[in-house]
């Protein structure tokens, strides 16, 4: 039962950052309360975390965005492995760099379209509801983001258009 608690505390820190309101409008949310939930709710045996972001404010849908990205950073491992994240630039403009490493990685089918605000043909579901949201989190942030991938590591991008 406690172990159970503690996952569904985990599960609703994150939905509460990464989905919610998170104050008003120009608020900032510290990179540090985002690793914590970011570790709480995505690290487990099969799957860890290297964080080398800074601890420091940044815009609330930038922290928003990069909470969903390793979302999406852990669907590209089905099977776990090593997700590290790092800085790209600094300060308020800050992009971030998402390498997933593990057996069987592979870039997610349409989820590239989905981030580039392309919906799909039936309309959103379930499953294609939360890159189209990154997408438009992206977009308000003035980033693009992008996909590659070298053998079982998969790269994901958010920087500057």
């Amino acid at each position: 039962i406690a172990k159970s608690a503690r996952q569904a505390a985990a599960r609703l820190k994150f939905t509460r950052l990464a989905f919610g309101a998170a104050g008003s409008a120009g608020a900032q949310l510290d990179l540090g309360d985002a690793e914590m939930v970011v570790r709480d709710m995505l690290e487990d045996q099969r799957t860890t975390i290297e964080w080398r972001l800074p601890r420091e404010l940044l815009p609330k849908n930038r922290v928003k965005l990069l909470l969903n990205l390793m979302l999406l950073a852990t669907t590209t491992i089905p099977r776990g492995g090593t997700i590290r994240v790092v800085p790209l630039g600094e300060g308020e403009t800050m992009g971030f760099l998402l390498e997933s490493n593990g057996v069987s990685a592979r870039i997610p089918q349409a989820v590239e379209a989905l981030v580039t605000g392309l919906s799909p043909e039936g309309g959103l579901d379930a499953h294609s509801v939360q890159p189209f949201y990154a997408g438009l989190l992206a977009r308000d942030c003035a980033l693009q983001i992008g996909f590659a991938q070298d053998g079982d590591t998969v790269s994901l991008t958010a920087r500057a258009a």
